[in-house]
């Protein structure tokens, strides 16, 4: 009988180890590997720095290699490819996969809106200054690529009525635009505000509007969810806990935003930190509302998404199972954030 009641003590404190969270279970084991892509260098996947810079990929048992794709199509094709486990990409791009008969689904989205700025040259003043015009965008089908599309038709444009090219990542598309090889372009903070200082022309203000919108969320192949489920909660759960960290603690974050944009411009760090704190989603929940905004503004500029039912492109079923553990109250306390 003794034996039984100790065999049953022991077989409690393995099951309480066993359920005490994804870092406990790692301890003692090697850090599990996991190739993560994002889709630009860019404030939409500042959480993804922070659980890198903060240890908090770490602390999740997870060896985590970061790639930047410079596009969140790209970023998918490389998905479908095999050759990385989960890529931050947004809606707009993985619902066109998805209808080219992929089989992808967003599991979390630590951002709410959409971060972009339109800026031209500083020879063109209005919206019929750029017909003709090269206008940059990271990838065809990206999100920068679907914003830009937007912004010229808030201004009156057809997309026919510019030429518009791929080039890359942000601080390509600066370049480019700065050297006069274009003559506009979407941007982020810190750029933004660079790009205010040095006289060129802001000619409509996405970020601004605030529209709701689902961009770089984490994306997986939907079978991913059954193979890897314990992988893919563990890399939310560190995502999570940096956006949180990230939130309250505006020294460390600014620091990391000087060292990742390369830059000493203090109006330029706080106005990245600023929209950091406009956009990010602590819930980690991609807004329903923001959904319907993407298949209707792609819709709108002549790009069929299908099916326009969110359960066909968000999982929600992960960030699900860690409300019900009580992850993210955990972190409400953790972080005196209600």
């Amino acid at each position: 009988m003794v034996c039984i009641v100790r065999l049953l003590a022991q077989m409690a404190i393995m099951a309480v180890m066993f359920l005490g969270g994804a870092a406990g279970a790692a301890l003692g084991a090697d850090p599990a590997e996991l190739t993560l892509g994002v889709s630009s260098s860019g404030l939409t996947v500042f959480a993804v720095w922070m659980a890198e810079a903060g240890g908090f990929y770490k602390k999740e048992g997870l060896n985590v290699r970061i790639v930047n794709l410079e596009g969140g199509t790209r970023g998918l094709q490389v998905l479908l490819a095999g050759k990385i486990q989960a890529v931050h990409a947004g809606l707009g791009p993985l619902a066109q996969a998805n209808r080219e008969g992929a089989d992808l689904r967003m599991i979390a989205s630590t951002t709410r809106s959409i971060p972009f700025a339109f800026f031209a040259a500083p020879e063109i003043k209005t919206a019929a200054d750029l017909r003709g015009g090269v206008v940059a965008v990271a990838t065809f089908g990206s999100e920068g690529d679907i914003a830009t599309t937007m912004a010229l038709q808030r201004l009156g444009l057809g997309r026919k009525e510019v030429v518009v090219v791929q080039v890359g990542e942000f601080s390509k598309r600066f370049a480019v635009l700065l050297s006069g090889q274009a003559k506009a372009t979407m941007l982020v903070e810190p750029a933004s505000t660079i790009a205010r200082e040095r006289g060129l022309t802001q000619l409509f203000d996405l970020a601004a509007a605030k529209i709701p919108w689902v961009s770089a969320g984490l994306t997986v192949r939907r079978a991913a969810l059954q193979t890897q489920r314990d992988l893919l909660a563990r890399l939310i759960r560190a995502e999570v806990e940096a956006a949180y960290f990230a939130a309250v603690n505006e020294r460390s974050s600014k620091e990391l935003i000087a060292q990742k944009f390369k830059t000493a411009d203090p109006k330029a760090i706080d106005a990245t930190y600023r929209d950091f704190k406009r956009i990010v989603q602590l819930d980690a929940e991609p807004s329903t509302a923001g959904a319907a905004n993407v298949f209707k503004e792609l819709e709108a500029i002549g790009i069929s998404v299908g099916s326009r039912s969110v359960e066909d492109y968000i999982d929600y079923s992960v960030l699900r199972s860690l409300a019900k553990d009580g992850f993210f109250d955990a972190m409400k306390r953790k972080y005196s954030v209600q």
